[in-house]
């Protein structure tokens, strides 16, 4: 088994994974609809497609710095707003 200091390796991990009962597509696409009405489902699907709308996501980019100094400076102006 895994020590704390060594990593898990392939044949570790491998092994008990082979045991588990194989997800079947029927079973799957079951728990998605029942998930999806949920509300912590219905929160997840609003999140995604509120992400997809924007555009924006958490991805890496050369624009990734600029919106939060933006946000900060919006922050400071509201500030000084209510002094």
């Amino acid at each position: 088994m895994q020590l704390i200091k060594k990593p898990l390796t392939a044949a570790e991990f491998l092994s008990p994974l082979a045991r588990q009962d194989p997800v079947y597509k029927e079973e799957e696409e079951t728990f998605k609809a029942w998930y999806a009405k949920t509300p912590l489902g219905k929160a997840r699907i609003k999140s995604l497609t509120a992400t997809e709308e924007t555009g924006k996501g958490k991805g890496k980019g050369k624009d990734k710095g600029k919106d939060k100094d933006k946000k900060k400076e919006a922050k400071k102006g509201k500030k000084k707003k209510k002094k």
